[in-house]
């Protein structure tokens, strides 16, 4: 069976009054059917979509903003799954509250194969993409403080996922989660923004984290074809 690629990548987390304190995070990967009208017009797909996250963390009022390729079923394939995702709420000032929020669905066909269920077991790739997005939030929420090559490398690549380029699956995660984080302290004061200390301690064990993961993310990374080998 042809089956759609997993991830979906926050590019805003637009709050309706203002920017929430944590914006929703997914609680599970999603994973929605590859649509069978694309099938042999398009080898991958890619959904722009708008959702309201409620307080329990289910979604409703999804809607497609853009789709490409247009006219092959991708749209409303996303909207076909979309009861079925779930996620963390936001937060502002300590109670969840609902938020509206725009991510990415790509989709790629897979063929079956007899290791690709041991190289990306669910979950070990729910794991993956929490690590590689608590790093890429954490390093947005705390800008500032990254150094500046680094800064400008995640900056670049969010504007590149933002602009809808074909990039590795784990690397759409942590621009994602880069993005959600920027946006979580856009218009704070800068005394209500993580200050140095902080950010230095929950960087280094954000990355220690994803250092201690390194060969199951280093095998679930070979797993995906690369954004090179995506393009058509």
């Amino acid at each position: 069976m042809i089956l759609a690629a997993f991830l979906a990548a926050f590019i805003a987390a637009p709050g309706q009054d203002a920017a929430p304190d944590h914006a929703p995070q997914w609680a599970s990967a999603p994973r929605v059917e590859f649509p069978q009208a694309a099938v042999g017009h398009a080898d991958q797909g890619r959904v722009s979509l708008a959702c309201v996250v409620e307080t329990d963390g289910n979604t409703r009022d999804c809607t497609v903003e853009s789709e490409e390729p247009a006219g092959v079923g991708f749209g409303q394939a996303a909207l076909d799954a979309a009861p079925g995702f779930r996620f963390t709420p936001a937060s502002r000032n300590g109670s969840v509250v609902v938020e509206t929020i725009r991510f990415n669905l790509s989709f790629r066909t897979e063929a079956p194969s007899s290791t690709s269920g041991a190289n990306r077991a669910p979950d070990q790739l729910q794991q993956v993409f929490s690590l590689i997005d608590r790093l890429g939030f954490t390093s947005g929420e705390c800008a500032p403080h990254l150094e500046p090559q680094r800064r400008d490398e995640l900056r670049a690549g969010l504007i590149a996922l933002s602009g809808g380029q074909t990039l590795p699956v784990l690397d759409q995660v942590l621009f994602g989660g880069f993005g959600r984080g920027l946006a979580s302290v856009q218009g704070q004061a800068p005394d209500q923004t993580p200050n140095a200390d902080f950010c230095a301690s929950a960087l280094a064990s954000a990355q220690r984290a994803v250092d201690a993961d390194s060969e199951t993310i280093d095998r679930i990374r070979a797993s995906f074809p690369s954004a090179a080998e995506r393009t058509p």
